[in-house]
């Protein structure tokens, strides 16, 4: 008689308590704070914030849309800058950067972020997965577990030919997806959600669509806030936001957007809250909840490594002649 394997749910310890949350941090573009010392204030502010906050919140990760700056040649910029990312350089948060317009000269030319956000700043950190190395640093991924999840995070440069061939870039992505099925992952871009909620770039939605393991893509660019989402090839939800305000006073006022995540159930709390002023924004594409798409089973996967290989079939011949009579319990919502 052939074993029949099922595959429970993960439950928590005590399933009478909510397990606590994870969170991811989205810095809207930051050129305006970039060009004045008391712009600065506002930049670092976040930053420091976001250390302060690290431990209770379980803050996990720090993702920039890019627009660090206003100017990309001028030094004094970028200077106002580093002191945000120092601080989580210093507190070992892992984070990442997508290069938007302002960063970048026409022709791809950013000898300032090309130095200062190159390689050799990440080589040593485990979470640093790799890049595009055609093109340097500017497009990049990152990767870490917590709570029983594998994260990847795909940081893709401002997809516009006036910064260099963007099919390449696009091919990247697809072989950056493609070699962590296993891992739930969020792109960023600097461009990709209109405020209205339409995408920009359907041809980076194509390859998110082909790959059946991201739940969102963040950008910025485009002034406002909205929200979309569209099926992927699998038929899971994607969710898709632009975060921007830089027509704001000051240059943004210090609002940034956080996503909280059960990592049980993957249901997901964004809010857009600035430590600057102490205040959190209340439009429904600003705060709100949903529920992040979980991977999809691999039919055959009996031994949940999300790859079918020899080692499932060993698993299902040992379960059909009764030699093997347990099996792993694979952690997906």
């Amino acid at each position: 008689m052939t074993a029949t394997l099922s595959f429970p749910l993960a439950q928590p310890a005590d399933s009478q308590e909510s397990p606590a949350t994870f969170g991811i941090v989205v810095i809207p573009d930051t050129q305006i704070y970039a060009q004045t010392d008391s712009g600065a204030e506002i930049f670092v502010d976040q930053f420091e914030w976001i250390v302060e906050n690290q431990t209770n919140r379980d803050f996990v990760f720090v993702s920039h849309v890019g627009d660090v700056v206003q100017n990309p040649q001028i030094a004094a910029e970028w200077d106002r800058s580093e002191p945000a990312f120092a601080a989580l350089d210093a507190a070992d948060v892992p984070y990442g950067i997508s290069p938007g317009n302002h960063d970048m000269d026409d022709g791809g030319i950013a000898p300032e972020y090309d130095t200062r956000f190159g390689t050799d700043r990440y080589l040593g950190e485990p979470w640093f997965g790799g890049n595009h190395a055609a093109e340097g640093n500017r497009s990049s991924y990152q990767t870490i577990s917590v709570d029983g999840h594998d994260l990847l995070f795909v940081h893709v440069r401002h997809l516009q030919s006036t910064y260099g061939p963007t099919q390449p870039v696009l091919d990247w992505v697809d072989t950056v997806l493609g070699d962590h099925p296993d891992h739930l992952a969020f792109v960023t871009t600097h461009e990709f959600t209109f405020p209205l909620g339409f995408v920009l770039i359907p041809e980076l939605q194509q390859v998110v669509q082909d790959n059946c393991n991201v739940v969102a893509v963040f950008s910025g660019h485009h002034r406002g806030v909205g929200r979309g989402e569209f099926d992927d090839s699998c038929g899971r939800s994607v969710h898709h936001l632009v975060t921007n305000y830089q027509h704001f006073p000051d240059g943004g006022q210090g609002f940034l957007r956080t996503v909280d995540i059960d990592p049980l159930t993957l249901q997901a709390d964004f809010q857009v809250y600035s430590p600057w002023l102490d205040e959190f924004r209340t439009d429904p594409a600003e705060n709100f909840t949903a529920a992040l798409a979980p991977l999809v089973p691999i039919p055959g996967d009996v031994t949940c490594d999300r790859v079918l290989n020899v080692s499932d079939a060993l698993v299902i011949a040992q379960h059909a002649v009764g030699v093997r009579t347990t099996h792993n319990s694979c952690p997906l919502p």
